[in-house]
C-alpha cells in the first residue's frame, strides 16, 4: 500500500495508468459476478415465459 502511495505521488502521469491496469484486474472479476447474476435472472424470466406459454 506504502509502494502505491509513492508512486501516485512519485509519478501522477503513470499513476493514472497503474490504477487502470489494476482496476481490469478487479473489474474481471465483477463482470463474472454481474453476468451470473443476469444468467440467474434471465432463466427465471425464461421459466416464467415458458410458464405463460404454456
Amino acid at each position: 500500500m506504502i509502494l502505491k502511495s509513492d508512486n501516485e505521488r512519485h509519478s501522477y502521469g503513470p499513476d493514472k495508468l497503474v490504477p487502470p491496469a489494476r482496476q481490469p484486474a478487479r473489474q474481471p472479476a465483477s463482470p463474472p459476478a454481474r453476468i451470473r447474476q443476469s444468467n440467474n435472472q434471465f432463466f427465471p424470466s425464461e421459466n416464467l415465459v415458458k410458464n405463460f406459454q404454456k
